[in-house]
């Protein structure tokens, strides 16, 4: 199977599980899984066949994104895992400080996004996407990883394949674990780094 052609884009959702045109690229890898819960019932009906109706009851889809913790995809993956709508505060006119500070006494309300993926063959969109679990991996020296779990509306294929267009690249800069501050704890201490 060939995957060099694949792109996985995203975009922010205003009203949360409307999709949205993408409006970004994420770099890593994606491994999407629908789900869908059916009900079928054992009847005794006088018949071999075991089941003779069966009901859909849920469906949605199961998204694992990989890659390297850049600082432009960060933040996105923060924002779905932790609290949306933050603002960066600006430091010495080109840094950025994001504080995520989860409320202790009501719910944390996370950005949603749509996500894009596939080839100009096939794609999907996956409206509604929020992170489940977000696991940040240090070592000394190296390029922070992220392993986000996600969830999603059922997949759908675009409306047309249009609309799945190619969005320009964009010059990424790791997160090397040597050059960045995550305070862990029970204060809620900003994100922080300076390129």
């Amino acid at each position: 199977m060939t995957t060099a052609f694949r792109r996985i884009q995203a975009g922010l959702e205003t009203t949360r599980g409307t999709g949205v045109a993408a409006d970004k690229r994420l770099y890593g890898t994606l491994t999407m899984t629908p789900e869908v819960s059916m009900h079928r019932p054992v009847d005794e009906r006088n018949s071999l066949a075991e089941f003779s109706r069966s009901v859909v009851v849920g469906q949605m889809t199961r998204l694992r994104f990989e890659g390297d913790a850049t600082y432009e995809q960060l933040i996105d993956f923060l924002s779905m895992a932790v609290k949306g709508a933050i603002s960066p505060s600006v430091v010495e006119t080109t840094g950025r400080v994001w504080t995520f500070t989860p409320n202790t006494t009501s719910k944390n309300v996370q950005d949603s996004y749509t996500f894009e993926y596939g080839d100009d063959v096939q794609a999907w969109d996956c409206a509604f996407t929020i992170c489940d679990n977000l696991e940040l991996s240090f070592a000394l020296g190296e390029v922070l990883q992220i392993r986000a779990d996600l969830f999603a509306k059922f997949a759908a294929k675009p409306r047309s394949q249009a609309l799945f267009r190619k969005l320009l690249s964009m010059r990424l800069w790791p997160t090397i674990a040597k050059s960045t501050s995550i305070p862990l704890g029970p204060t809620s201490a900003p994100l922080r780094w300076l390129p």
